[in-house]
């Protein structure tokens, strides 16, 4: 339910590129990206070996030494040891936070426990030891590491309320499958093992930057640097492993059901990012404290909305539009030439949604409750960030006005460059040198007029 920013040319110009060069070279691109995912995991098993081989050479190393009076090199060893102990303990440590949403239980909403039981069996997945109710549009499964090494695993099924009021129950049982079948034991696909290496390298960044812990330098420099560069170039395999997904629900469900399904979750995800959460966002902005309660008409007002919309035109549209460079789910006209469609034809009526039928009557608890996680989670951190993009705006309008009238510090620069970034994804290194050349044209380079430059929009600062 964030508001991203715009795309920019070069973001999309980037994201095709890495995606053209993965896909016409896969198999050198599977074993490169699988050597910078084994990184991840040497890392963290380092220090557990340097414990053990530390403690085994001191065992070895300090009879001699007692007896030859040498300390330097046991000193040195226990340091080492004792470094790798404190890092060690920092990874068993690194536990993904639990995530914001209410927990569900089998006698509040049993329908919805027993389709998950029924599809789970069906597609060989492992037990799900949490079910979570959210208010994002999202179906997920998280693999959490009972400690922070990679061993050992928890999974939690997180649904979205918007997903289940938007879909209908064969749709939602159709994503439910599919998400299943993403995560089944049996699909031992190189490409899921780095999907789930994306997720917990992100994870674990998430939680060292957000919790930092005085001895932990050693893995919050590491993954702040490793992280998001294997979350970019891995961004190829994640959407083919999303396209594996698709194609292993077709051996539980028909294609029909499965193009219909991609159809109508596209659909809905994108009325609610085009229509239904910009609009919430200006009630938000103008109504300031009144309580809004986003979930608790969204079933009968979506309905007749996507009713209303050119639903195939919305389609068509977005199926030309290519990558998007940030998702990692494939582009709308990829998924649906890899289950065998070659045209969209007609858009399902929903005539009732999966949460009437799964929820039943504990949607009168579940519905208020997730309001009110939404009043008190997304809401404030939607006025947050509208609050410092509207600082980052005005700072870096008087930035530019300044450049324009004389020269700026290289301090200056910089909080320029990373602003344009922020604000618009723009090359920092694009920012400094037409910083700079202003910079020159001042000291006599060249001549350039500061004239209106205060009044410039935003779009002409870039």
């Amino acid at each position: 339910m964030s508001q991203n920013s715009a795309e920019t040319t070069w973001q999309r110009r980037n994201a095709e590129r890495i995606e053209h060069v993965a896909t016409r070279h896969r198999f050198i691109y599977s074993i490169l990206i699988s050597l910078l995912a084994l990184i991840g995991y040497a890392y963290l098993f380092l220090f557990p070996a340097g414990v053990v081989f530390g403690i085994a050479f001191l065992v070895d190393a300090i009879p001699r030494a007692a007896a030859s009076h040498d300390w330097e090199k046991i000193g040195a060893m226990i340091s080492v040891v004792l470094l790798c102990a404190v890092t060690c303990l920092h990874i068993l440590r690194l536990r993904q936070p639990p995530s914001a949403g209410l927990p569900l239980e089998p006698e509040q909403v049993p329908e919805l426990f027993r389709l998950m039981e029924s599809l789970r069996k069906r597609c060989g997945h492992r037990r799900i030891r949490q079910v979570l109710l959210t208010d994002n549009y999202q179906l997920e499964m998280r693999n959490t590491p009972v400690v922070g090494l990679p061993l050992w695993f928890s999974h939690t099924l997180v649904i979205g309320l918007p997903l289940l009021q938007t879909v209908a129950p064969k749709h939602f049982r159709c994503a439910l499958a599919r998400r299943l079948c993403q995560h089944a034991h049996r699909g031992h696909r190189i490409t899921h093992r780095l999907f789930l290496a994306r997720q917990l390298w992100n994870s674990h960044l998430e939680v060292l930057t957000r919790h930092p812990r005085f001895g932990d330098q050693l893995l919050r420099w590491f993954f702040r640097a490793y992280a998001p560069l294997f979350h970019v170039l891995s961004l190829p395999a994640v959407r083919w492993d999303e396209l594996a997904a698709d194609s292993a629900t077709l051996d539980i469900i028909n294609d029909n059901d499965v193009f219909e399904t991609i159809k109508v979750t596209t659909l809905g995800s994108l009325f609610l990012d085009v229509q239904y959460w910009p609009k919430l966002r200006r009630m938000a902005l103008k109504e300031g404290e009144r309580q809004l309660t986003p979930f608790a008409k969204l079933e009968q007002l979506i309905c007749p909305a996507l009713q209303k919309i050119d639903a195939n035109k919305w389609l068509n549209d977005m199926a030309g539009t290519g990558l998007d460079a940030h998702s990692p789910m494939p582009d709308f006209r990829r998924r649906m030439h890899n289950i065998g469609h070659a045209k969209i034809r007609g858009i399902p009526r929903i005539s009732a949604t999966a949460a009437g039928l799964y929820l039943k009557d504990a949607q009168s608890l579940l519905i208020p409750a997730i309001d009110k996680l939404w009043q008190t989670s997304t809401l404030p951190a939607w006025l947050a960030e509208y609050e410092t993009r509207r600082e980052d705006i005005e700072t870096i309008r008087a930035l530019s006005a300044m450049s324009h009238q004389g020269r700026l510090t290289l301090a200056e620069i910089w909080r320029y460059a990373r602003l344009a970034k922020r604000l618009q994804g723009r090359p920092r290194h694009r920012s400094i040198l037409k910083l700079l050349r202003r910079n020159s044209s001042h000291a006599g380079l060249a001549g350039t007029s500061a004239d209106g430059a205060n009044g410039e929009r935003l779009n002409d600062v870039f």
